[in-house]
């Protein structure tokens, strides 16, 4: 009978624990919050600020933040390249796992943190944050000025993240099912990234990674190759790309670019899943795409890049973590990598349409227009004609 009664104890708090935390993916990065306002060029000028640049916030620009913050043109939104990416993550799975992407990092004790949680909340995301007592809340001033844009950054908060937080979250780093971050986090705590990556590459749990910067990439290149084993995928853009291969040898800047994809592809696994792809975007031209097949071998694919009119694109902020995230998302509801590198181009094209960034309500409304892309039907009795190619003695419908 006692056997029995706590038998049905712990399966009662097995349960409990896994229904709080259901995490289809966590991510650890640098939280922001954009503050992105509507300015007139007088504005701008009254600060000396140039048109389309990103600024330090030297002491005589901090009273920016506070007075965009009360100008009616004012909103918030959840930022930062992680946060980007599990915003798009999040929105692509919301229909079956609603509130079921974490993001571990610093906020301050202040107002913008608060802000930053609740703007979480709205997306479906959960923010499990250190809050630090001594720095602000990580923010970046986004002043738009008809079609210019100026970024004013400051980490604050984001870049004191402490080992103790992952510790004491152990129990959500077990419970979940994917794991992601970016070079960024590299430059904070390298020490926790590792305890995460190495904890999911030796359980068999996808590990993700997003080179984001080539400074990032060369300046953080030790702590970066100590993780690179573990990743089961890794994302970046041409010139990130070429900064990883300098990493594995390839110092020649005329190298090409499919033989570093390749190269990355087969390097030294210790992912449990023996698994690896490798996607570099490279903005208007095809995005290349390495896939490791079992026996370590790798094969590189050119993927077309949507092409949008220059008058109908309103921003391309974020868009490439937008990109990685709706991909994240579709391969976690179940899809192929290839399949959802597609169904991500979609969503960015809608993305960079939208004047605040904003995501369709139903990702999925945008999917009929292109769910049979990639499909491709096997059968023994197509005929033998135009319409048809044989393999292996199957015939393949185009």
């Amino acid at each position: 009978y006692q056997r029995r009664v706590h038998g049905i104890i712990n399966f009662l708090k097995k349960g409990a624990r896994g229904m709080r935390n259901i995490i289809k993916m966590l991510a650890l990065d640098h939280p922001l919050i954009d503050v992105i306002a509507r300015v007139e060029k007088s504005y701008l000028d009254r600060y000396n600020l140039p048109l389309n640049a990103t600024v330090k916030p030297i002491p005589k620009l901090m009273p920016i933040y506070n007075e965009i913050t009360s100008m009616s043109t004012c909103q918030t939104m959840p930022a930062g390249s992680a946060m980007n990416t599990l915003r798009g993550c999040q929105h692509v799975i919301s229909r079956n796992s609603p509130n079921s992407t974490w993001f571990f990092g610093c906020i301050g004790d202040d107002d913008y943190g608060k802000i930053l949680l609740d703007d979480m909340k709205k997306h479906g995301m959960v923010g499990c944050m250190h809050v630090h007592k001594e720095y602000p809340t990580g923010r970046c001033a986004v002043l738009l000025c008809n079609e210019h844009r100026l970024l004013m950054p400051n980490l604050g908060a984001a870049c004191n993240y402490p080992d103790t937080h992952i510790k004491e979250n152990w129990d959500k780093i077990e419970d979940a099912e994917t794991y992601y971050s970016t070079s960024y986090f590299l430059s904070t705590n390298p020490k926790s990234l590792r305890a995460v990556f190495n904890y999911g590459a030796e359980v068999g749990k996808p590990v993700y990674f997003n080179l984001a910067a080539k400074d990032w990439v060369l300046n953080y290149s030790k702590p970066l190759m100590e993780v690179f084993p573990t990743m089961e995928g890794i994302i970046g853009n041409i010139e990130e790309g070429y900064a990883f291969g300098k990493l594995l040898g390839y110092e020649d800047p005329k190298s090409d670019m499919k033989d570093i994809i390749a190269a990355m592809c087969k390097a030294t696994l210790k992912n449990k899943r023996e698994k690896r792809w490798v996607v570099i975007t490279n903005s208007l031209q095809p995005t290349m795409i390495g896939i490791r097949d079992e026996k370590g071998n790798a094969d590189v694919f050119e993927i077309q890049t949507p092409q949008v009119a220059k008058e109908l694109v309103l921003t391309t902020n974020g868009a490439g973590d937008m990109l990685a995230g709706g991909m994240l998302g579709s391969m976690i509801a179940g899809h192929e990598i290839l399949d959802s590198f597609s169904m991500a181009q979609q969503l960015v094209r809608y993305y960079i349409q939208q004047p605040d960034g904003s995501l369709p309500k139903e990702f999925f409304d945008l999917l009929p227009q292109f769910k049979f892309y990639f499909c491709l039907l096997y059968t023994s009795d197509a005929a033998d004609e135009r319409s048809s190619v044989d393999l292996g003695g199957r015939r393949i419908i185009k």
